[in-house]
C-alpha cells in the first residue's frame, strides 16, 4: 500500500517547475540579502553568520540546478521540506549566538517570518504542512531565545521580554496568514479540481453521446438502404410477374406459378410494412395492449402447426413443448403480442438455421412463465449479443447479409416483452446455435 504524507497539495497538475525556480531565486535573494543586516546587527560576528548563510545559500543554489533534472521531481517534496527546515535552523543559530547588545532580537525574527510566508506560498504547501512550519517556527524561536539568552536576569530583562513578546506577535500574525492562505489555496484547488473532473466527465459523456449519435445515424442510413432493398425486391416481383400474366397462351400451370410468386411477394411486403408500423407505434408510445385470457398451450400448438411445414422444407426438425405436466396454462395477457413475439423468434430461428433442429416451449420460473426458442443455427458472436435487440443494429450485422427481412423482428419482440412486464435475453455461441428466453408475469 502506498503511503503519501500530506506535505504538499496533492494536485500535481498545478505544479510548475518555473514557479519552483522563481521561488528558489527569491529564497537566494532573501537569505543572501539579509546577510547585509549582519554588519549592523552583530558586527563582531557577521563573519560567522555568513558561514551559516553560505551553507544554506549553497543548498538553495544546488536545488535550483537540480530543478532542471527530471528525476529530482520524484523526491523534491521531502528535499524542499528539509531545505526549509535548514533555513529555519540557520536563523535560529544566528539568534542563539547573538548577545544582548546585538540587534538580532529586532531583526532576525523577520527572517523567520519570511521563511513561513515564502515556503507556504511558493512551494504550495498543504494546510497541515503550513501549520507545521508556522507552529514549529514559533516554538523553536522561543526555545532559542529563552535557553540561549538570559532575558530575566539581564539588566534590560523587562525591555527584552517586551521585544520577545512583540516578536511573537509578529511571528504569530505571519503564521496565521500563512495557515489561512494555505487553507484557502487548498480549498480553491479542491474546487478547481472538482470542476475540472466534472468538465472531464461531461466531455466524456458528450463524446459518448456523439459516438452514439454518429453510430445511430450510420445504422439508420444502413436501415433505410436495407428497407429500400426489402421493399423493392417484392415490389419488382409483383410488377414483373403481373406483366408476365398479360402474355397470351400461358398454361394454367404457369399462371398458378406466377400468381403464387405474386402472393408470396405481397405477403413479404405486407410483413415489412407491418414491422415498420409496429416499431413506429412502439417508439411513439401509441402501442395499445389488449389483455384477455390466453391459453398458452393452444397458442404454442398453433405455432407448431404453422411453422412445421416451413421447417421441414429446410430439412429442420421442429420440436414444441406445449404443456407443463399435461396441464393447461391460462394467463391474462395480450394474446396477439405473445403470438408476435414467438412468431418473430421462431422465424428468426428457421431463417438462420441451415441444419439441425429448432425447439420451443415454456416452463414455470418463480411467479412467471419462461418461454424459450432454441436453434442449432449460425449463432451470434459475444460482441454482437448486447446489440442484437437494439434498433437498426441487426441490419448492420454481417451475418444477416443474404437473409431477407426488415431486421426489426427482435427489436419488436423486446419492446412487446417489456410492454407486457417481462424481460428477454439471449444465450449463444457462434457456430453452435442460439437460445432466446423471455418471461411473462402470470396475471390472475
Amino acid at each position: 500500500m502506498k503511503i503519501q504524507l500530506p506535505f504538499f497539495n496533492s494536485n500535481e497538475s498545478n505544479f510548475s517547475p518555473s514557479t519552483l525556480r522563481i521561488g528558489l531565486v527569491l529564497g537566494i535573494l532573501l537569505y543572501g540579502g539579509f546577510g547585509f543586516l549582519d554588519v549592523f546587527a552583530m558586527p563582531s560576528r557577521h563573519g560567522s553568520l555568513w558561514i551559516i548563510r553560505s551553507v544554506i545559500l549553497s543548498l538553495i543554489v544546488f536545488s535550483y540546478f537540480l530543478s532542471y533534472y527530471k528525476p529530482f521531481y520524484h523526491f523534491r517534496k521531502i528535499f524542499l521540506l528539509l531545505l526549509m527546515s535548514l533555513g529555519q535552523f540557520g536563523i535560529l543559530i544566528m539568534i542563539a549566538i547573538s548577545q544582548p547588545g546585538d540587534m538580532a532580537y529586532f531583526t532576525y525574527y523577520a527572517g523567520l517570518i519570511l521563511i513561513i510566508l515564502w515556503s507556504s506560498f511558493v512551494f504550495m504547501l498543504s494546510f497541515y504542512t503550513a501549520a507545521y512550519i508556522a507552529i514549529s517556527t514559533i516554538i523553536l524561536y522561543n526555545l532559542t531565545a529563552l535557553f540561549f539568552q538570559d532575558y530575566i536576569s539581564s539588566p534590560k530583562g523587562s525591555y527584552e521580554m517586551t521585544v520577545l513578546l512583540n516578536n511573537n506577535f509578529f511571528l504569530a500574525s505571519a503564521a496565521l496568514l500563512s495557515i489561512i492562505g494555505a487553507y484557502q489555496l487548498e480549498k480553491k484547488e479542491k474546487q478547481i479540481r472538482k470542476v475540472h473532473n466534472e468538465l472531464k466527465e461531461e466531455k466524456r459523456q458528450l463524446e459518448r453521446a456523439l459516438e452514439k449519435a454518429e453510430e445511430s445515424d450510420r445504422l439508420k442510413s444502413a436501415f433505410l438502404a436495407n428497407m429500400s432493398h426489402e421493399i423493392r425486391t417484392p415490389m419488382n416481383g409483383i410488377l414483373g410477374f403481373a406483366e408476365l400474366l398479360k402474355k397470351p397462351n400461358l398454361t394454367d400451370e404457369k399462371q398458378q406459378q406466377f400468381i403464387g410468386i405474386i402472393q408470396k411477394s405481397g405477403t413479404r411486403m405486407l410483413n415489412i410494412i407491418n414491422d415498420l408500423i409496429d416499431i413506429s407505434k412502439v417508439e411513439s408510445g401509441q402501442m395499445e395492449l389488449v389483455f384477455s385470457e390466453t391459453n398458452v398451450n393452444k397458442q404454442l400448438e398453433f405455432l407448431y402447426n404453422f411453422f412445421h411445414q416451413e421447417a421441414q422444407q429446410k430439412g429442420l426438425r421442429l420440436t414444441g413443448h406445449f404443456s407443463i405436466n399435461g396441464t393447461q396454462v391460462i394467463i391474462i395477457t395480450d394474446k396477439e403480442k405473445v403470438y408476435a413475439i414467438l412468431t418473430n423468434l421462431i422465424k428468426n430461428a428457421i431463417k438462420f438455421t441451415n441444419k439441425g433442429s429448432i425447439e420451443f416451449g415454456f416452463d414455470l420460473h418463480d411467479s412467471d412463465l419462461k418461454f424459450y426458442v432454441k436453434d442449432t443455427g449460425i449463432g451470434i458472436s459475444p460482441e454482437k449479443q448486447k446489440a442484437v435487440f437494439e434498433r437498426f443494429h441487426q441490419v448492420d450485422s454481417s451475418t444477416s447479409s443474404g437473409y431477407e427481412g426488415s431486421g426489426l423482428g427482435l427489436t419488436i419482440a423486446k419492446a412487446y416483452v417489456e410492454l407486457l412486464g417481462g424481460k428477454i435475453w439471449v444465450e449463444s455461441e457462434e457456430g453452435k446455435g442460439t437460445d432466446f428466453y423471455f418471461t411473462l408475469p402470470m396475471r390472475d
